[in-house]
């Protein structure tokens, strides 16, 4: 090689000469085969079925409930979506020591969240005033996908709480 003779150009383009537009489409890429093989997954999993039944796939919506929620607020819509809730159904699951059986206390069926805020004879008085009739109050799904109504399911478990 000659002094002052321009090398020839290779053919691998340098790394700073790749535009950034590349990358994030690669990144866009990525995320929708990730989303792809998640939707896949949790249609074929056997665990975290709760939460397929209420959120089919996680949209704008579902994250819009949690818009007006305090902290406190939104992590319990999680765990009533989820099923993850302190509920003897999952304490049972779980092997809590103390909790010797899923049912409720009264005896009646499996203390889910269905039971919990629609079944439940135990809280018949309390759920009739939080909820006071509106449309859809008797569908689990609906009340976990409504914004008006997850503000009634949170206080209806607060409520029971206190």
């Amino acid at each position: 090689m000659e002094r002052g003779r321009p090398q020839p150009a290779t053919s691998k383009p340098a790394l700073a000469a790749v535009p950034a537009q590349n990358a994030q489409n690669n990144a866009q890429k990525v995320v929708q085969d990730t989303g792809r093989k998640g939707v896949n997954q949790r249609m074929e999993d056997k665990t975290g079925r709760g939460t397929y039944r209420h959120m089919l796939t996680l949209t704008k919506k579902v994250l819009q409930l949690h818009e007006r929620l305090s902290k406190r607020e939104s992590v319990l819509l999680v765990q009533l979506r989820t099923e993850k809730v302190g509920l003897n159904d999952f304490f049972f699951s779980r092997h809590v020591p103390t909790v010797t059986s899923l049912r409720c206390s009264y005896g009646e069926r499996q203390q889910t969240v269905a039971h919990f805020l629609l079944h439940c004879s135990r809280h018949k008085d309390l759920r009739n005033r939080i909820f006071a009739n509106p449309s859809g109050r008797n569908s689990l799904r609906t009340i976990l996908s409504t914004p008006q109504l997850v503000i009634k399911a949170i206080g209806f478990r607060f409520a029971h709480a206190a």
